[in-house]
């Protein structure tokens, strides 16, 4: 005859039940500049510019106090990554062997070297540490100018993310993944004849190259023309006299046209936190419009 019990108290295995207890600190700043000036009849300039500052903290999160400060996450920005450091790429076995010994044979050159912070020649959960911030930029900048002369019109805006972060991984990284293709990037990968590769050597069956690094951390600061706009508008003595319009205007705008960024594999302004994802998302285009209004 079996015996059955039900737990009435402690804990039986289930998981614990979420708990909202994390506090955050979060500060920053938001300034806004305008300047304008009538420097003639024709001739006016119109300008503003605007930047925001944000940083926060994790104050508590329930951590015990034993965890090493490499990988505690209070003190550090919410969303912190944690990984390896890497201190590059192996040429030489004989490099392999002075830092990891007899310990990870699978490792050859052209593979990515971490840092063993321990010393015990041996890459494992005792060698992680905090690597980076996520995507999201500390600073976001935005310039608006326009300007008139007679019945001409000139406008831009451009835009900027300073201290954004981000770690890529999948097809980003890993060229040929799950069957896949490559990018032009990956043809600068490790070789005995490219040892100051982008890239280390492509190999498909082997994970050490693809751990959390910082080998895979790219500074994704942007500065963007978001649009510029050339107008022109008809003059009204000229428009009174068609009998048509009260109002008549050219325009010509572009969106997007220059992008400056370090990294050039995904869009710098994406928000996925993580490189490979956005790259399934529509990129960014250059737009060319050419208009015209008009007003009854």
């Amino acid at each position: 005859m079996g015996t059955s019990w039900t737990p009435y108290g402690g804990v039986d295995g289930s998981p614990l039940p979420f708990e909202n207890f994390q506090k955050v600190k979060s500060y920053g700043f938001e300034l806004t500049l305008k300047y304008s000036k009538q420097f003639t009849n024709d001739l006016k300039f119109r300008s503003r510019l605007n930047m925001s500052r944000m940083k926060n903290e994790v104050i508590n999160l329930g951590e015990t106090e034993d965890v090493p400060d490499r990988i505690k996450r209070e003190g550090r920005p919410l969303g912190a990554i944690f990984g390896y450091n890497a201190l590059g790429l192996f040429n030489t076995q004989e490099e392999i062997t002075a830092a990891y010994g007899e310990n990870h044979p699978q490792v050859q050159p052209g593979d990515i070297h971490y840092e063993d912070i321990n010393g015990d020649k041996m890459i494992d959960g005792n060698d992680q540490t905090y690597i980076a911030n996520i995507n999201l930029p500390t600073a976001v900048l935005g310039w608006m100018t326009d300007l008139e002369y007679k019945n001409w019109t000139f406008a831009m805006l451009w835009n900027a993310g300073i201290g954004g972060e981000q770690k890529v991984t999948g097809c980003i990284s890993q060229p040929f993944i799950a069957g896949g293709q490559a990018l032009e990037a990956h043809k600068d990968y490790w070789t005995p004849d490219n040892k100051d590769a982008a890239y280390p050597r492509i190999v498909l069956n082997s994970s050490w190259n693809y751990y959390n690094s910082d080998f895979w951390i790219y500074d994704m600061s942007y500065l963007r023309l978001k649009t510029v706009e050339l107008g022109y508008n008809f003059d009204k003595a000229l428009l009174g006299k068609t009998k048509f319009f009260d109002s008549a205007r050219l325009v010509f705008s572009v969106t997007n046209l220059l992008t400056f960024s370090k990294y050039k594999e995904v869009d710098p302004e994406n928000n996925t936190y993580g490189g490979d994802y956005s790259i399934f998302f529509y990129p960014q285009q250059i737009v060319y419009n050419f208009g015209v209004r008009v007003g009854f």
